[in-house]
């Protein structure tokens, strides 16, 4: 019996890619659809996240506000040279 407000997506994959989902969903006794959808579910979250972060990034570019490249780089180095200092000294 199929499961309530579940959509049904087909999807090819190479051999190797199928096997290596099987014997995942074995040992972890879980059904291999279960892993493709956390599979799926957590890929989604990562994919919307980085277009949130670019789009406001974007916005906030159009805004002018950013940090010059020679700034961040600037700021990398004044780090960059405490953490050695630290480092030599202990």
């Amino acid at each position: 019996m199929p499961a309530k407000n579940k959509v049904t997506i087909s999807v090819r994959l190479e051999p190797a890619l199928a096997r290596r989902m099987k014997k995942l969903a074995k040992a972890a006794d879980r059904s291999v659809s279960w892993y493709i959808a956390r599979i799926i579910e957590n890929r989604i979250d990562i994919e919307e996240s980085q277009i949130k972060a670019i789009l406001e990034g974007e916005a906030a570019a159009d805004k002018g506000q950013f940090v010059d490249l020679d700034e961040v780089f600037a700021d990398l180095e004044r780090k960059y040279a405490r953490k050695n200092k630290r480092a030599r000294s202990a």
